[in-house]
């Protein structure tokens, strides 16, 4: 058993053709960008679309937690209280709200991915498992990755590798191929504004290349963070060093704002401009290209 907080079908940027993409919660990077912050902790939430309301009153009425209440203000909700039953989820006609989290086996995840199974094999895709970060939840990734395996379904994870090496080692035998992010290559910039360490990280992705023979390493560029010629450098160079000669780009979106706002929390992102963002990265995939590193810009 595991938690998945989302299954998107006819995916295109997530692999190779058309894919289904099954995220599951739990993260240990506190990203200040994040763009899935609803896969961020393990247990479930509910994210409330305001927009989508119609001010029933049906989440408050069959909220046995009274963690519901609507005023003249409209709806509100003491998260704290709340006990993730999903009866609002079921009573709202709307889909205002939704409860992102939820109990599954790897089974049942298999039986949905192997739905488009006729896609997979006429577009050359599959399945990948992205996050939060897959590993989080190591034996459940594994189980479904064997049973996909098994099945004959091309497999990938998207990854940050911030996570144990013996379970990343563990599932490799059993992935088509592995979506790596390198967020940035200095040690104290990582950490202060995703809270990951760069030696282990560094030491995993140099591990994930020497094991798996088809590793896409890919760049979320984001203003300010990495957008520097010194971060350039630094994140060229260790490509060199690890002999990786392309990369994907994934330019900053704001996407995860709204997102935040529907989970109650404040975007940590926010003093992020976005307004130079595509031209950022630009300017890395020039610079990477001048240093022999073929670059493709996602989407």
């Amino acid at each position: 058993m595991g938690w998945v907080f989302d299954i998107q079908r006819f995916c295109v940027h997530d692999g190779p053709g058309l894919r289904t993409t099954v995220f599951l919660k739990g993260c240990p990077l506190n990203c200040s960008w994040c763009s899935n912050p609803e896969g961020q902790p393990f247990s479930p939430e509910l994210m409330y679309n305001a927009a989508r309301c119609m001010q029933c009153g049906s989440c408050a009425e069959g909220c046995a937690a009274a963690a519901i209440t609507q005023g003249a203000g409209g709806i509100t909700f003491d998260r704290l209280r709340c006990t993730a039953c999903g009866s609002c989820d079921a009573n709202c006609p709307t889909t205002a709200l939704v409860l992102k989290g939820r109990d599954m086996t790897a089974g049942e995840v298999v039986s949905e991915v192997m739905k488009d199974a006729d896609v997979y094999r006429s577009s050359g895709g599959g399945a990948t498992v992205s996050g939060g970060e897959p590993f989080s939840q190591p034996d459940f990734l594994y189980e479904i990755l064997t049973m996909l395996h098994a099945a004959g379904i091309h497999t990938a994870v998207e990854t940050s590798a911030a996570a144990r090496w013996e379970d990343i080692e563990r599932c490799l035998p059993f992935l088509s191929m592995v979506l790596c992010d390198v967020k940035h290559a200095d040690a104290a910039v990582l950490r202060e504004w995703t809270g990951a360490e760069w030696e282990h990280i560094k030491k995993n992705i140099a591990s994930i290349l020497s094991y798996h023979g088809n590793v896409l390493i890919r760049i979320p560029v984001i203003p300010a963070f990495n957008t520097d010629d010194e971060s350039f450098a630094k994140i060229a160079g260790f490509f060199h060093e690890m002999g990786v000669t392309q990369t994907e780009l994934l330019p900053y979106h704001v996407l995860g704002e709204g997102k935040f706002q529907m989970l109650g929390r404040p975007y940590p992102g926010a003093a992020i401009n976005a307004d130079n963002a595509y031209a950022d990265t630009l300017r890395l995939k020039d610079y990477l290209d001048s240093k022999q590193i073929h670059a493709e810009i996602s989407g």
